[in-house]
């Protein structure tokens, strides 16, 4: 599996754009569920080997960035 970190980057500070603009009462749990269910109709498109490593690699991800532990 490939991916272009430099897009991604780009794509994320897109995001964080549109996250902006959302009204002020828009609560966190909205918007995560919204970027799962991107997220998991993304992984559908993978090949089924290909999706539980890219799950995987997903979550490592989400746990630095928010700063948790791994058990």
């Amino acid at each position: 599996m490939h991916y272009d970190e430099d897009f991604a980057v780009e794509l994320a500070n897109r995001i964080n754009a549109i996250m902006r603009d959302l009204p002020p009462d828009t609560q966190p749990s909205t918007v995560l569920t919204a970027l799962c269910a991107v997220m998991g109709r993304l992984l559908m498109i993978l090949r089924e080997e290909d999706r539980e490593p890219a799950f995987e690699q997903a979550m490592a991800l989400v746990r630095v960035q928010a700063g948790i532990r791994a058990n």
